[in-house]
């Protein structure tokens, strides 16, 4: 009689870690795991996640091995004592990157290539939104002074 565990049994494993988290707002990030089965039975783990820490990892036995989804949702610790919770999603991914909820600004590096002794002033406008075809995207325009006008 030959007997395989992994064909009855499955060992789920999630590996979360810290992705753009900012230092600066963020204390910590609480990652809520869970699991349902079949049957009702629950799988659940809180894993505390700091800017810049490292890696952790949650794992699960299941005995279905074709189901390996879970549900996670986020819970940010901000350093002003408040926190910001994200909605519930749903997932299969071995890996779960950590990122908080802050819009990022855009950084833009413009290098001028203008002759400093012949530009007095240069004026760059940085616009997003829908041009006339539909599509949404950035455009840029610069107006510069000659200095012997």
């Amino acid at each position: 009689m030959f007997l395989n565990p992994f064909e009855a049994l499955s060992l789920v494993e999630v590996k979360v870690f810290p992705n753009r988290l900012d230092p600066v707002l963020i204390a910590s990030t609480d990652v809520r795991l869970s699991w349902i089965g079949d049957k009702g039975q629950t799988r659940e783990r809180v894993l505390t996640v700091v800017p810049g820490g490292p890696a952790q990892t949650w794992r699960v036995r299941r005995r279905d091995p074709t189901r390996r989804d879970y549900t996670w949702r986020l819970v940010h610790h901000l350093k002003d004592g408040t926190t910001r919770e994200t909605d519930p999603s749903t997932t299969a991914a071995t890996t779960l990157a950590v990122d908080d909820s802050f819009v990022r600004p855009l950084e833009i590096d413009f290098l001028p290539l203008f002759d400093p002794n012949a530009t007095s002033m240069a004026f760059i406008d940085v616009m997003y939104g829908a041009c006339r075809w539909g599509n949404r995207g950035w455009w840029w325009s610069c107006r510069y002074r000659d200095r012997n006008r």
